[in-house]
This record gives structure tokens, C-alpha cells and sequence, in this order.
């Protein structure tokens, strides 16, 4: 956090790979260059562009069985629920799947941020399927999502920034 404050360019852990570092020294570079403030906010524009323009979210995640592997849309994900350090995905039935990755964290990176927010430390909702939303409590929402019984709450530290995503 200090690196950053400090206007700190990247921040390398070792080992690192050859691809961190040269994306590291290419902002050092870029920054190095700039010479007024009106161009140093268009450079780091331009890098924002890029990192976006490469960086894809997933459309679909592998669902591994005993009977095979099988793919599930994430268009079609209403949510996921980390439990006893499982996760599952529900899908539009309601279904219940078993996803391979390792932490909800993981997962959340791995999808557009438009559609999905964790609503709490062990659920990440899909705004596409979000039929209500309801108050819970002074700073808690109770969230009902197509297809499924219960509603989900909100975590208090949450709830503010939900009720700006879900607006967008």
C-alpha cells in the first residue's frame, strides 16, 4: 500500500514472471516520458483501455461430476455461495452446481462487475436475475433472485455500494 501512496508504478513479488515485469517496466517507461499532468492522465487512460481491451470475463464455467464435465453459461448463473470453503453456482432452475475454483474472491475476479456483486462475504449475485429487493433492516437488504426460495441479505458494509451498482 505504501509503494502505491508513494505514486509507486507496480508492485513485484518474487519470483516473478517475465510478463509482470515488462508490463511494470512499460508504465515506468510511459510514466518516465510524460512530461505535463494532462499527459500523464492520457497515458494512464490509454493503459486502463488496454488492460480492459485484454482482459475478458468468463463466459462459462466447467462443472467437473463423476460422470463427466459439462459447462454452465454464466449468463445463466443467478448466484454463487461459498460454503464450508465450497463453492456452488445456482442456475435459473435452481439447480445447484459444484465450481471448481478455489474462493469466491477468485470467482468474482473472474467476472464483469456490471452483472455481478458480492452481496456478502459468501454470496456473489448476478444483477440479471435480481427480481426485488426489500429492506431487511436499517442497513440491510433482503435481495430475492429469480428461481430461488430464500432471499439473500446483504452484508451491512455492503449495502451502500449495492444500492449504487444495482441502479447502473
Amino acid at each position: 500500500m505504501n509503494a502505491f501512496e508513494s505514486n509507486g508504478i507496480a508492485y513485484l513479488l518474487k519470483p516473478f514472471s517475465k510478463e509482470r515485469f515488462e508490463i511494470a517496466w512499460n508504465k515506468f517507461l510511459l510514466f518516465r516520458n510524460s512530461t505535463s499532468s494532462d499527459q500523464q492522465l492520457n497515458n494512464l487512460t490509454k493503459l486502463i483501455q488496454q488492460n480492459f481491451a485484454k482482459g475478458s470475463y468468463k463466459k462459462r464455467f466447467t462443472i467437473n461430476t463423476h460422470q463427466g464435465i459439462y459447462f454452465i453459461d454464466t449468463q445463466n448463473i443467478t448466484f454463487f455461495e461459498a460454503s464450508e470453503s465450497v463453492i456452488f453456482a445456482f442456475d435459473q432452475s435452481g439447480k445447484k452446481h459444484l465450481v471448481n475454483n478455489s474462493s469466491l474472491k477468485e470467482i468474482e475476479e473472474q467476472l464483469n462487475p456490471e452483472y455481478f456483486f458480492k452481496i456478502n462475504r459468501s454470496m456473489l449475485i448476478n444483477k440479471q436475475h435480481v427480481e426485488k429487493i426489500e429492506r431487511y433492516s436499517k442497513n440491510v437488504l433482503s435481495v430475492k433472485i429469480k428461481a430461488c426460495k430464500n432471499y439473500l441479505k446483504t452484508s451491512q458494509s455492503k449495502t451502500a455500494s449495492f444500492r449504487e451498482w444495482i441502479e447502473q
